[in-house]
C-alpha cells in the first residue's frame, strides 16, 4: 500500500533574496506511535541578496512535521522517504518549499482477509448469475416461437371471420347513375329507400342549374309524388342528388 502526503511551507528570510544558489533537504521522521509519524524537515543552503552580489548568505530552517496515519497499515513493514522536493522564491523575501512525503507499507492481515472475502463474494455472484443468463438465452427463442404461433392462429381466425361475413353479406340492388358521383360527396343517399319497395332499380340524378322538378319528372316519366317518396323536394338545388325510382321496369 502506497501513499503520497503533500507538504507546503513558506520560509521568511531576514534579508532580500535574489537567487538561491544551493539548497538541501533532510529529515528525521520516525514512527513514534502505532499510526503516528513525527519529526522535522531540515532545509539549508545559501543565496544571493542581489543579482550582482558576489557574497553568499547561508540559511537554515527546521520545520516540525506530525501526522496520523491510516490504521490499515502494518507498522512493522512501514517505510518513509521523500518522493519529490521543489521550491520557489516569493517576492524576494520568502522561500516557498513543497515536499511530497512517500509512505509505503503492507496492509494489516484483517484488511487482507476482508479483501479476499469481497473477492470470493464477487466470484460467487458471477457464478450464480451465469446459469441464469444461459437459461434466459434458451427461454427467449421458445417464447418468440410461441408468440409467432399465436399470431399466425389469430390471423387465420380473422381471415375465416372475414370469409363468413363476405358470404352472409346481401347482394346490393342495381344502381344506375346518370352523373358520375365524386368520392368527396360519397355518402348514403339511399337511407330513404324502404326495403319493402317493389322497385329494384333506381336512378341517381345530380340536379343542374337549368333543372326544374317538372323537367326531371318529364325526363324520367315519374310524378311528383314518386319523387317525394325518396327526396325532400323543398331542398332541391343545383348539385343535389335525387333518388328516382325506375317505374318503367
Amino acid at each position: 500500500m502506497k501513499q503520497i502526503i503533500p507538504f507546503k511551507k513558506d520560509l521568511l528570510f531576514k534579508t532580500k533574496v535574489s537567487e538561491i544558489t544551493s539548497i538541501s533537504l533532510e529529515h528525521n521522521l520516525i514512527l513514534k506511535k502505532e499510526d503516528h509519524i513525527s519529526g522535522e524537515f531540515y532545509i539549508s543552503g545559501d543565496y544571493k541578496m542581489t543579482a550582482s552580489s558576489i557574497n553568499r548568505e547561508n540559511f537554515h530552517f527546521k520545520i516540525p512535521f506530525d501526522i496520523e496515519l491510516d490504521d490499515k497499515y502494518n507498522t512493522n513493514t512501514l517505510s518513509i522517504d521523500i518522493d519529490n522536493f521543489y521550491y520557489e522564491v516569493m517576492n524576494n523575501e520568502a522561500l516557498q518549499v513543497n515536499i511530497d512525503l512517500y509512505i509505503e507499507g503492507e496492509k494489516k492481515e484483517e484488511e487482507k482477509q476482508e479483501i479476499k472475502q469481497e473477492e470470493k463474494q464477487e466470484i460467487k455472484q458471477e457464478e450464480k448469475q451465469a446459469p441464469k443468463e444461459k437459461n434466459m438465452d434458451i427461454q427467449f427463442p421458445l417464447i418468440n416461437e410461441i408468440n409467432q404461433t399465436i399470431t399466425r392462429e389469430k390471423e387465420k381466425e380473422e381471415s375465416r371471420e372475414e370469409e363468413i361475413k363476405a358470404i352472409e353479406r346481401p347482394t346490393p340492388p342495381t344502381i344506375t347513375l346518370d352523373e358520375e358521383v365524386s368520392k368527396e360527396n360519397n355518402f348514403n343517399i339511399f337511407e330513404s329507400v324502404d326495403n319493402s319497395d317493389t322497385y329494384v332499380t333506381y336512378h341517381v340524378y345530380i340536379v343542374k342549374e337549368e333543372d326544374t322538378i317538372e323537367s326531371i319528372m318529364k325526363k324520367y316519366n315519374v310524378d311528383k309524388e314518386q319523387i317525394s317518396l325518396y327526396n325532400t323536394i323543398e331542398e332541391i338545388k343545383p348539385g343535389t342528388k335525387l333518388i328516382i325510382p325506375n317505374s318503367n321496369e
